[in-house]
């Protein structure tokens, strides 16, 4: 959707509909683009002698000479009362419209999208200010594309400076010039190990598994200083800060280190590997796909504190780091009195824990979990804003299609056209609707053009000679298959999230079945919201399975390892 906004002035005016056709023209030779709907190109429907007209708003504006402000004011409320351009392609009051435009090829691949969308954008700004009108893209594809970029250029910013920050904090800690080298390289050996598996089997990242890369790092690093600082303790008793270590110190040191936390690192790599592995029984490919690659990531990453750090450790000729007084540590103040009142204290503490852990276990049960997809970019964005736009004053952002298949010619059949404009009726109740439109629609549009009565004609011999004056109408084109056995209902609505869409999916679905469960069709809910919602919700709910299976294999582990039912509950609390 190209959203066309003017300053608060109606766009039905002989300029401004030229500029939105010169857009419309330039969108057209556009690469990638296969067609183009735009308002001076809607197709109305009106009386004529003895059948009804065709023509295109464009061709009905009013000429020289009959542009006195009376004839332009009839003009603009005969467009503003078509119940299929409003709000289809032009708002309530006339001051928005949209431009429809279909891109060529597969439009799921989200990665393509952004050069098609590029491209698109180049000609918009070329207008940009034309008779003083606004253009900015709008709708799913600008949506995925943007969100997609929009994580790309996050990662690209934040994953530099959270990377500098780590290697500050590992130095200020160790002060040590190995004790920076080794975290970062425990952090980037895996990642890069995971990624090229990934290139190997050509699996895309996607907005899933694109956060393995701040994953994997975090995790890696946190098992890279446990062996460091374990490191240094062992080194400190070898040797006193400020002598070197000599070689046969450092195997010792090293040595000692993996006796003591490699077992302890096995243990907590084998429960994360197993919690991500748990996703690859996900219904969704994209998180099966994660838990898998996940799972990987964690094995390179243990195996690589198990063999790359101590090959490290041992080739550097670094003094131990000397132990502080306010090191955060074994031994440290504040942790030591913590310890001791929590033991002189048990039962005040646990009870205190206990209660706390309550109060946020009860309010966590009030969240509601209800993804949004025109919310997934910032307010502030510019596509954000167009989508606020096409929700309040044009069709609607999210889309349902109801596909309509039999065979018979059973759109020729009177009594099936005026289920179809019953269910519409049914439909447009739901608040959120903006538009619903279907072959019904201009039947009983053109009825009312050739007979004065806005309705169904009864007659069939009525209605194929209606479909036959709307051969050459393209928009119905995109509505029906002219063998009159195939047909599709488009619902636009509001986004209002996926709860509310949800519900209505299913209310809708259960008055389809009410509804042509007599005529002999096969009606098929679908659309790409429908899809991309049933996705998310789906995601939530493999996450909730996967978390509860995850808890169950990770706890027989623990059990299995300290044959301790408490130390099973211990471990799963914290």
């Amino acid at each position: 959707f190209i959203v066309v906004s003017g300053p608060n002035e109606s766009l039905l005016t002989p300029s401004h509909l030229q500029s939105i056709s010169d857009v419309a023209k330039a969108l057209r030779s556009t690469p990638d683009v296969d067609r183009v709907v735009a308002l001076p190109d809607f197709v109305k429907i009106r009386p004529g002698d003895d059948s009804i007209v065709l023509e295109a708003i464009r061709d009905t504006i009013p000429q020289a000479g009959e542009t006195s402000p009376s004839a332009l004011r009839q003009w603009q409320e005969s467009l503003l009362e078509d119940p299929i351009l409003v709000p289809n392609l032009l708002s309530k009051d006339g001051q928005v419209s949209t431009i429809l435009v279909e891109l060529r090829g597969n439009t799921t691949d989200v990665r393509a999208l952004g050069p098609k969308l590029n491209k698109i954008r180049d000609v918009l700004r070329t207008f940009e200010g034309t008779s003083d009108l606004r253009f900015s893209d709008s709708g799913m594809i600008s949506l995925r594309s943007d969100f997609f970029e929009a994580i790309l250029k996050d990662q690209k910013s934040i994953l530099p400076v959270v990377t500098l920050l780590m290697l500050i904090l590992m130095g200020l800690f160790f002060r040590r010039l190995h004790s920076v080298i080794i975290p970062f390289v425990a952090a980037v050996v895996p990642t890069t190990m995971i990624f090229g598996v990934m290139g190997y089997l050509g699996q895309p990242i996607d907005m899933v598994n694109n956060t393995l890369t701040t994953l994997l790092p975090a995790i890696a690093l946190a098992d890279a200083i446990h062996l460091l600082s374990r490191f240094h303790e062992e080194a400190r008793k070898l040797a006193v800060p400020g002598q070197r270590l000599t070689t046969i110190q450092r195997k010792t040191a090293i040595s000692k280190s993996l006796k003591e936390l490699g077992a302890a690192c096995f243990l907590t790599s084998l429960t994360t590997t197993v919690g991500f592995g748990s996703l690859y029984l996900a219904e969704m490919n994209v998180l099966r796909s994660f838990g898998l690659y996940a799972s990987l990531g964690i094995v390179f990453s243990y195996g690589t504190v198990l063999f790359v750090l101590p090959l490290l450790l041992s080739i550097t000729r670094g003094q131990p780091a000397p132990a502080k007084e306010n090191e955060p540590g074994e031994g440290h103040p504040l942790i030591s009195r913590i310890a001791r009142f929590s033991l002189k204290h048990p039962k005040m503490v646990l009870t205190l824990t206990t209660i706390i852990t309550l109060i946020f276990v009860f309010f966590s049960s009030k969240v509601i979990v209800n993804n949004s997809l025109t919310n997934i970019l910032p307010y502030n964005h510019k596509v954000a804003d167009a989508n606020a736009i096409v929700n309040s004053k044009l069709g609607g952002i999210v889309s349902y299609e109801i596909d309509f298949q039999s065979n018979q010619e059973l759109l020729k059949n009177p009594q099936f056209l005026q289920a179809m404009q019953k269910s519409e009726a049914w439909i447009r109740q739901n608040p959120s609707v903006r538009t619903v439109i279907s072959p019904a629609n201009f039947i009983a549009q053109s009825a009312h053009a050739l007979t004065g009565v806005n309705k169904i004609p009864d007659n069939p011999g009525l209605i194929a000679q209606l479909y036959l004056l709307l051969d050459s109408h393209e928009e119905l084109e995109q509505f029906l298959d002219f063998d009159f056995k195939r047909a599709r209902m488009a619902i636009r609505t509001q986004d209002q999230g996926a709860n509310i869409f949800g519900a209505f999916e299913k209310k809708l679905r259960t008055h389809l079945e009410e509804v042509y469960s007599d005529f002999p069709v096969e009606v098929e809910l679908t659309g790409a919201a429908v899809m991309a919602y049933q996705g998310i919700n789906n995601i939530t709910y493999d996450l909730r399975r996967g978390l509860i299976g995850a808890f169950l294999i990770v706890a027989l582990i623990i059990a299995l390892e300290f044959k301790s039912i408490i130390m099973v509950f211990i471990s799963l609390v914290a």
